[in-house]
């Protein structure tokens, strides 16, 4: 593995390299950490002593020898299970090794992604990738907002943790031929954009070597490693494309020049990716606009009709602005209301709607737990603050007792609704540092009051919620 990256992305990723047999065995044994830690944690395993004669001893060793390591995090930044990429010239050792099942799901989490989350947020756009060095050059190169499987195919439960964040994707797959569709990375792209539409993602494509002279066959590290000025970078980023509309449609128009089974092949290819598509009024407007480039796809082939064809008649209905938020958190705000649509009919989740004016993280038995102050405003006018835990988002009966002790305020919805609500509402809400004392603050570097905080030679007042 020859790669160059500077030691700032190298600490950012927190990756280090198993250099011996025993090196961590030896560090974590003096710091006090016992072998059967280090086993059940997937750090240390046993091999034959080569050394044994008459009986068959066993050793510990590192289980991750000549191995560049890659600590998994989760989105609070904790370390939940490394990925560790072969670096020797043994060509028989497997690419990765990660951490045994037993410690982590690793179909639950992406590589990356506590570095990345603040922007996806402000982008409302990931990037993604097959590996960790790719997370590691895209970020090189400012895309700071990408993410991957953890050495594995990406799965439904990584799209569901991805899409609290956002509904938008752009796959940068490896492209491991010059020509086609049927190399290994190409055929992940297609894997992966269908799961992602499916998930409700609006899906584009960019891939490494398009629009350069080099790097036909390569993946997303190697071709901008080898990038060389700021123009080639900006040629190449104006190629992503929409992957239905401008990349299948291209590759199905290819085949469709060919025999009559390959045209089957081609409509057939087109007609079972937009059938994926979960949205009903998106997968409408995808094949309108492919038909308009392919006219013989819509001689041949129409959408399914689906049961919640009249749901999304009516909210195709809605401003563009006001249907995309529908489409990416399945409810809007409307006339002091929360709504959403079930079949034919729309449904008033709430007579109120809510904002978060900040939430506060605090530490309690050595738990992290967060606390936030909403402001709910009643579909009549009037509004109140209250304060829930994070807790309380775990059960619609729950929620809506803690909003009926606060005057008028009824919660029609269900879990998986309120669901939807968080997602949309705490995952972006500000937070706050919570100040325990005056004085002094020695972590911040200021003077703590009654009323506000002395910084800078300044003083900065608190407002009406205790907020600087």
């Amino acid at each position: 593995m020859t790669r160059k990256f500077n030691t700032d992305i190298i600490e950012k990723f927190q990756a280090g390299y198993g250099s011996g047999k025993t090196t961590l065995f030896a560090d974590a044994f003096n710091a006090g950490i016992g072998k059967d830690l280090l086993k059940k944690a997937g750090l240390i395993r046993f091999e034959l002593d080569p050394e044994s004669t008459e009986n068959a001893d066993w050793t510990m060793v590192d289980a991750y020898v000549d191995r560049v390591i890659f600590p998994i995090l989760d989105t609070k930044g904790n370390t939940v299970a490394f990925t560790a990429r072969n670096n020797s010239d043994n060509p028989k050792a497997p690419k990765y090794l990660n951490s045994p099942s037993s410690v982590w799901e690793k179909n639950r989490n992406l590589y990356g992604l506590f570095q990345a989350q603040d922007s996806i947020r402000k982008a409302d756009k990931a990037y993604l990738v097959e590996g960790p060095t790719d997370v590691w050059r895209m970020h090189t190169k400012g895309l700071e907002n990408t993410v991957s499987p953890c050495g594995t195919a990406l799965t439904d439960e990584q799209c569901k943790l991805l899409h609290k964040f956002t509904n938008k994707v752009t796959i940068v797959p490896d492209n491991d031929q010059e020509k086609g569709i049927s190399n290994p990375g190409l055929k992940a792209l297609k894997r992966n954009a269908l799961l992602l539409l499916k998930h409700g993602f609006y899906v584009k494509v960019l891939i490494p070597g398009v629009g350069s002279k080099t790097g036909k066959n390569t993946d997303p590290d190697t071709f901008l490693g080898n990038m060389r000025t700021e123009e080639q970078f900006t040629r190449w980023m104006g190629h992503e494309v929409d992957y239905i509309e401008k990349y299948l449609c291209s590759i199905c128009l290819a085949m469709a020049e060919g025999t009559a089974d390959q045209k089957f092949a081609a409509v057939k290819l087109m007609a079972d990716t937009l059938e994926e598509v979960s949205e009903t009024g998106y997968r409408n407007a995808l094949y309108d606009n492919v038909s308009k480039d392919w006219p013989y796809f819509k001689k041949e082939y129409r959408p399914h009709k689906r049961d919640s064809e009249v749901v999304h008649t009516d909210v195709d209905r809605l401003k563009r602005d006001a249907r995309d938020e529908y489409f990416k958190h399945k409810f809007i705000e409307e006339d002091g209301m929360l709504i959403t649509w079930e079949k034919s009919k729309k449904k008033e989740l709430s007579n109120f709607t809510f904002r978060i004016i900040f939430t506060v993280s605090f530490f309690e038995n050595k738990e992290e737990h967060r606390k936030s102050v909403l402001s709910v405003n009643h579909v009549f006018g009037y509004r109140t603050l209250t304060v829930v835990n994070i807790d309380d988002f775990c059960s619609s009966q729950v929620f809506k007792k803690i909003l009926r002790r606060r005057g008028d305020f009824l919660w029609k919805g269900n879990d998986e609704q309120l669901d939807n609500v968080y997602e949309k509402v705490f995952l972006n809400a500000p937070r706050a540092i919570e100040l325990d004392r005056m004085g002094w603050n020695n972590k911040y570097k200021f003077w703590v009051w009654s009323n506000g905080i002395y910084y800078d030679g300044n003083f900065h007042k608190m407002d009406r919620y205790g907020l600087i």
